[in-house]
């Protein structure tokens, strides 16, 4: 087990670290040990699920109001809303799946 140099902070780091303690550098692969690959999904997707989100939950309080107040208009636009709120978390779902595994 040797020490090498850190090439961003220049701290000292056993030979067997994953990575820099102070900076958090990788140094490079360990033996035995596997590489783990993260994929991000997309900025696109997510904007979908939370914009499908906020319309679900925005529409139940306007169904609740248009059939509590007699008016039909009220009620199915409010379940219109959540409908639509929801295909649009879906569509938002199935293509962060679909593009990012």
């Amino acid at each position: 087990m040797g020490l090498r140099g850190c090439p961003d902070c220049g701290n000292e780091v056993s030979d067997l670290a994953p990575n820099c303690p102070r900076c958090g550098r990788p140094m490079g692969a360990v033996i035995g040990s596997a590489t783990v690959v993260i994929e991000q999904t997309g900025k696109k997707w997510k904007r979908l699920q939370v914009l499908g989100t906020i319309g679900a939950i925005t529409g139940i309080p306007i169904a609740c109001a248009g059939f509590a107040s007699d008016s039909s208009t009220g009620g199915t636009l409010g379940i219109g809303a959540v409908v639509l709120g929801f295909i649009v978390f879906l569509i938002g779902r199935i293509g962060a799946w679909w593009h990012h595994g």
